[in-house]
């Protein structure tokens, strides 16, 4: 889900900036650069984003060439679902020092897909598979989005007849709806609703269902918690 996609592409960079933190101290040398820096991730962590990419333009402008801070702006852009700028941020660490954190490859690559850009995605995926001493599940990973980036391009390339129809105001609202599914029987829809009120902060996704009754779809209710 998108949430989950998040946390991970979140996950992938700061561990990478931090980890070269602790081994072998920030790529800038630059005091006010790094003040900066340090008080974004400060802001980040109190999920005050507007006032963190604020001080990490400021790190920038300090030092061009900090690539944490570049990580670090593409890691909350991420979180804000700003894809396209989450990649400009991270292109530019990787055009610093390409090998500083392999992992960046990957995130470009999935930052590429949820673009539908996917010959940048695949390219991207490319050059991380192409890496040494990455992670076996991401190879994997990316192994199987290469595939999925030629299945998208050739399905747009070739598309099919599909006419996506509003299921009406008992399962369609003005949030974000996806990932629907039906029961084998034809009487439960299940699909999955983002709430995208809290601004500068993960949305918060939850599970629907809908029961049919005679040719009716009811009012759309929470799944709740899930059952084992």
């Amino acid at each position: 889900m998108k949430h989950l996609l998040r946390i991970q592409l979140w996950l992938l960079i700061m561990f990478g900036y931090s980890c070269h933190a602790q081994q072998a101290g920030y790529t800038s040398q630059s005091k006010g650069a790094i003040k900066s820096y340090e008080a974004a991730t400060k802001m980040y962590d109190g999920r005050q984003n507007d006032m963190a990419l604020k001080e990490l333009e400021t790190a920038i402008k300090r030092d061009s060439m900090f690539i944490e801070a570049y990580m670090l702006r593409a890691a909350i852009y991420a979180d804000m679902e700003q894809y396209d700028n989450a990649s400009l941020a991270l292109r530019k660490a990787v055009e610093i020092h390409p090998t500083f954190f392999p992992n960046n490859f990957y995130s470009l690559g999935r930052f590429q897909m949820m673009l539908s850009q996917y010959d940048a995605a695949k390219k991207y995926f490319g050059q991380f598979v192409q890496m040494k001493e990455i992670g076996r599940d991401l190879k994997d990973e990316s192994l199987f989005f290469i595939k999925c980036c030629d299945f998208a391009v050739d399905a747009m390339q070739h598309p099919v007849p599909f006419e996506p129809k509003n299921m009406g105001g008992v399962i369609n609202t003005s949030a974000n709806e996806y990932y629907p599914t039906m029961s084998i029987d034809g009487k439960l829809f299940l699909f999955t609703r983002s709430d995208n009120k809290l601004q500068g902060k993960l949305s918060q996704e939850d599970f629907y269902i809908s029961e049919k009754k005679g040719d009716s779809w009811q009012m759309a209710v929470e799944a709740g918690s899930p059952q084992h």
